[in-house]
């Protein structure tokens, strides 16, 4: 470790992560977001910060072959819940945004 350390307290980096996510993604915004990971770098002063949200995502299903069946539309049925993850990188020494990652 070399003595650095970060201007911004753990539940600062938090909500700023947050409300980084919101600013980027707002039609993820209302779906349940909640922090799931923080991690600060001292070699890179950057906090990690982890955000956890809902989406759905079309379920395929097994159709036949017929031509007739697949006339009627894409194999998808019902939607489900999947939780995706956001990792956003912020400066320590200010908050500023840095990079978003999938993950």
């Amino acid at each position: 470790m070399d003595g650095t350390q970060s201007k911004l307290s753990p539940r600062d980096a938090g909500s700023l992560g947050i409300q980084s996510f919101k600013e980027i993604m707002p039609e993820e915004s209302s779906k349940r977001v909640l922090l799931e990971g923080l991690e600060y770098d001292t070699r890179t002063d950057l906090w990690a910060v982890t955000v956890g949200f809902d989406t759905t995502r079309l379920v395929p299903q097994v159709w036949p072959t017929t031509a007739s069946i697949a006339a009627l539309g894409p194999p998808y049925g019902d939607k489900e819940i999947v939780r995706e993850f956001r990792t956003l990188y912020l400066k320590a020494s200010d908050g500023t945004f840095v990079k978003m990652e999938h993950g």
